[in-house]
């Protein structure tokens, strides 16, 4: 499994990035909402794990362009946040992301697990039809 990490946070993205690969995922990051739509310009991976609140474009106006976009669109997207969980959960959600993560409450493996968790199911729901 591919999976992009967007997040304006160098640490988040070094530990999870070394904790997913150790698990056997290939992991692509991004340090910000241009630098992940600019990546999926050009690749696509299986899943986005993207931070709600970055600086100039936010994780919403991501996902809201992704949506829109006919290649993008497709793409499983799992928002990570530590703000105001319970409205970024509702707006996510109409938004068709597969989930919302708060951060603090998952250690690196733990998130791992949960990505997996989510996806899983879904690509094998793809891969039926």
């Amino acid at each position: 499994m591919n999976v992009l990490l967007v997040d304006d946070d160098q640490l988040f993205l070094k530990i999870n990035k070394l904790i997913f690969e150790k698990q056997g995922l290939k992991v692509d990051v991004a340090h910000s909402g241009s630098e992940a739509l600019d990546y999926m310009k050009t690749s696509l991976p299986d899943v986005v794990l993207l931070d709600v609140m970055m600086p100039n474009v936010s994780g919403l106006e991501v996902l809201i362009k992704m949506k829109s976009d006919g290649k993008l669109k497709q793409v499983p997207v799992i928002m990570i946040t530590n703000l105001n969980y319970e409205l970024m959960n509702r707006q996510a959600k109409q938004l068709g992301v597969l989930g919302c993560l708060k951060k603090d409450n998952y250690t690196p493996g733990e998130l791992c697990t949960a990505v997996r968790l989510m996806v899983e199911p879904q690509q094998s729901r793809t891969l039926k039809k």
